[in-house]
């Protein structure tokens, strides 16, 4: 019987065979002696049992050829290039596009990013790919040449990261060579992080100048309403006095009031330092809101604030401002009150003096009295002393007397500022204040009691007998009332049972006193002057407020900051993504330069690498022009083991080969056994 290695022994005899793999059936036995010599007669030793389907008889012939010029190896060369210009392309994209707004970027943006999102998986595949493809063709390529076996052995088992540490520990051999390894490897998750990393879409600004217009404070009454009788508008006047004293904490205590108006805090509540020029000096305002104090519970109507962009503005206002002090007495308040009012009765026309009545001066109401003492003197420029106001909550016919009534005595005087708002869209508020540095502002001890810049005496008449308008549907003369709760607790000054229980005396200390008898005031001429403004909330221009046309405005300049989403690419990523491009596409490069200059099969470095020239192998010789992965696949039904042949002369010693069981000469190994070779 003819063996396989007879019959590789003779293929130089026998004609060319395009067979590679023939069914052995009944006629051809794989059976061979247990131990037997390389040339040893298969015939002089007994046969033993086993037998394999399939049996190498003969390999085919093959002409040697470079990887380069195989159809795969050059797909595999093109696919490496073409993973590399991807990458490429992706950063010229990032390169050629930054600064752009992501809205116009062209459609293949969408691929961009993507990418960018898929990059942490895809760059360590494409990584894998390239460098370890061109890490085998190295080697291939220096064991064509000849190369030392510690070097090939760090190269083979150098085609992943993990594999490269691993390598250097077991072989104990690092050097350079594995340093650069390391390094090179180091780059697939950095580079997989880059992707992802490099891309910033960055919210940015684009400025531009516009005019907004906002409502003035330092005018005089309206003149339709310098009317004893109402005829009706105090409704709307009313209506937003009461919307903001019964609007909810959250409102109160926010920088706009409940139609989107910008509240203006107290300048004099702000932390100031005492090295700043309070005439120059900007003041930051507090980020929270609720940290302010506000000069009145109503803001300051702005007409054209965008709603979808960022914009910045200085507005010039002012308010009234009261120091109270209180005191208590036992006296007739009213008539303390009246007689105040006749002894300053004598008023400025802007010429002389002139005698006045008191009325303005003197207002009573269902709950108590109000008086304004004006100084003597003119009532805009010049003026020099502070105008005061007297509050009585105490009504003289309240059956119940008491001996420790207690008296609001309060200087007025107004303060000019300058306020820096910055909005969010319609959410706005103010940043930064200081004291108005215009030539053009009034005086500090005129109020808007005063009409200035054009005086009226009158005003606190009409001003007066509306604020009256606000409590006369009381329960009746000596109830208390929403002015009261709010002097006594803003947060229940609509609560009924809250203002019913409260006492007729004030029980607030004078500086939270003064605050909210200011705020009271603001409010309602904040009011009365836009009556018909506040309620628009964020209205495009004030030019059809009002068929009155007595909605006095100021223009500013604001800017515009148009929010738009901006690609960006981060420098120091980039720099690592660079990097990694860089070493892929030499790899990619030098990996097509070495299959071009290697001629010797492509070797996998697995169990059919070791069958080459192994006589442990019941295989015909030769074979060595076909690459592993065609010897693979020729071989891949003989069954292999790592163990133990017997040599007759040198003794047993370990080795690769086919199973004894199936026909070979390897059998397992015993433990515990010497052996040689």
């Amino acid at each position: 019987m003819t063996t396989p290695r007879e019959l590789g022994a003779n293929t130089n005899s026998r004609p060319p065979s395009s067979v590679t793999l023939e069914d052995a059936g009944p006629d051809i036995s794989r059976d061979r002696p247990a131990a037997r010599t390389l040339g040893e007669d298969s015939s002089e030793a007994p046969p033993r049992p086993g037998r394999i389907k399939s049996t190498l008889l003969q390999w085919p012939s093959q002409k040697v050829q470079s990887e380069s010029s195989k159809p795969m190896g050059i797909l595999l060369n093109a696919l490496c290039i073409l993973m590399v210009a991807v990458i490429i392309a992706y950063i010229g994209f990032l390169f050629g596009y930054s600064g752009r707004e992501v809205k116009s970027l062209p459609s293949i943006w969408r691929f961009v990013y993507e990418f960018s999102r898929l990059g942490p998986t895809i760059m360590p595949l494409v990584f894998a790919f390239i460098v370890g493809k061109t890490i085998k063709s190295y080697a291939h390529w220096r064991l064509q040449r000849g190369e030392h076996i510690g070097f090939l052995d760090n190269l083979f088992g150098s085609t992943t990261m993990t594999g490269t540490v691993t390598t250097m520990i077991d072989s104990r051999r690092g050097g350079i060579v594995g340093l650069i390894l390391t390094l090179m490897w180091s780059l697939s998750p950095l580079g997989g992080q880059a992707t992802l990393r490099v891309v910033l879409q960055n919210p940015e600004g684009i400025e531009s100048v516009t005019n907004m217009s906002y409502m003035t404070t330092s005018v005089a009454i309206p003149g339709r309403l310098m009317e004893l009788s109402t005829y009706g508008e105090e409704v709307p006047i009313n209506a937003l006095f009461y919307g903001s004293v019964g609007a909810s904490a959250q409102v109160k205590n926010s920088s706009l009031d409940s139609w989107g108006n910008i509240k203006i805090p107290m300048i004099e509540h702000l932390p100031q330092n005492p090295q700043r020029d309070p005439g120059k000096d900007w003041i930051s305002v507090d980020d929270d809101p609720s940290s302010l104090v506000y000069a009145s519970l109503l803001g300051i109507p702005v007409a054209n604030v965008p709603q979808e962009h960022n914009s910045t503005f200085t507005i010039e206002t002012s308010y009234l401002k009261t120091d109270c002090a209180i005191q208590v007495s036992g006296s007739n308040l009213t008539k303390v009150i009246m007689d105040a009012c006749a002894s300053s009765e004598q008023t400025w026309n802007g010429t002389y003096l002139v005698q006045d009545s008191d009325e303005g001066c003197h207002t009573q109401f269902k709950w108590g009295d109000i008086g304004y003492i004006r100084p003597r003197g003119p009532l805009c420029k010049g003026r020099e002393t502070a105008a005061r106001l007297l509050y009585n909550p105490w009504p003289e016919y309240y059956p119940y007397r008491l001996e420790d009534k207690t008296l609001a005595n309060c200087t007025l005087t107004t303060s000019f500022v300058e306020v820096r708002v910055a909005c969010i869209g319609w959410d706005c508020r103010p940043v930064e204040m200081r004291h108005s540095v215009s030539p053009d502002k009034g005086n500090t001890y005129s109020t808007f009691l005063d009409s200035c810049p054009r005086p009226r005496a009158s005003t606190p008449l009409y001003f007066f007998n509306l604020f009256k308008t606000t409590t006369e549907g009381s329960r009746s003369d000596n109830s208390q009332t929403a002015i009261q709760g709010f002097l006594e607790n803003p947060e229940t000054a609509l609560n009924v049972s809250a203002v019913h229980d409260i006492s007729y005396r004030i029980t607030v200390g004078e500086e939270t006193f003064s605050i909210r008898m200011a705020q009271l005031l603001n409010t309602y001429w904040i009011a009365i002057l836009g009556s018909e403004a506040s309620f628009l909330g964020h209205p495009a221009d004030f030019s059809n407020v009002s068929v009155f046309r007595d909605t006095d405005v100021a223009d500013t300049q604001a800017t515009i900051s148009t929010g738009v989403i901006i690609l960006r690419y981060d420098a120091a990523w980039m720099g690592v993504l660079v990097v990694s491009v860089v070493v892929l596409l030499l790899a990619a490069v030098v990996g097509v330069v070495l299959d071009l200059n290697i001629q010797v099969p492509r070797l996998l470095m697995n169990v059919s690498t070791l069958t080459r020239g192994n006589p442990n192998f019941g295989i015909p010789v030769g074979g060595g022009a076909l690459s592993d992965e065609a010897r693979a696949r020729l071989l891949a039904d003989v069954k292999v083991r790592f163990g133990e042949v017997e040599d007759k002369d040198d003794g047993p010693y370990l080795v690769i080969g086919d199973c004894a069981e199936n026909g070979g000469r390897v059998v397992r190994l015993t433990k515990g056994k010497v052996y040689g070779g």
